[in-house]
């Protein structure tokens, strides 16, 4: 076992990594709550890369966690192809979520953690599950506010 995995993030927006500015709002509500703050807040992982489209988000997200310009990317298959890494977060809109998954497993990452939902259809998740399971990946889905006491008194 490693003492520190490294970490990619596939989408530097909203949950991947800005949500946090809003939650001040729910002071009921335990943060940390996108993908990379939590990254951020446990000792065993460190974020060394991440990717997204949009070159403001990129930049924003690389000051804030730490990313160096050279391993923030727009294409997340540049990014799995230059920079080598244990766990990746899935945080893009749910239409991307498959093909993304799918090229992070077959980099050979050894864990996905993909924001709700998996897919967009059932056809997308068995893609995603057996292509996983062939390659003993190991994959959440971003379901934690089930487990919330805010949430559970709803």
């Amino acid at each position: 076992m490693k003492d520190i995995y490294d970490v990619a993030v596939i989408g530097c927006g909203r949950m991947g990594g800005t949500i946090d500015d809003e939650m001040w709002r729910y002071p009921r509500w335990k943060g940390p709550y996108s993908h990379a703050a939590g990254y951020t807040a446990c000792p065993r992982t460190r974020i060394v890369a991440a990717c997204d489209p949009v070159e403001e988000q990129r930049r924003t997200f690389g000051d804030r966690y730490g990313v160096q310009g050279e391993n923030l990317f727009a294409d997340y298959r540049d990014m799995l192809a230059a920079v080598p890494v244990d766990i990746v977060s899935v945080t893009t809109h749910a239409p991307l979520h498959c093909d993304a998954v799918l090229e992070t497993v077959g980099a050979g990452v050894k864990a996905v953690f993909c924001e709700k939902p998996l897919a967009s259809s059932l056809e997308e998740c068995d893609r995603m599950v057996a292509a996983a399971e062939a390659a003993g990946t190991i994959t959440a889905v971003g379901t934690l506010r089930r487990w919330g006491a805010v949430w559970n008194q709803i």
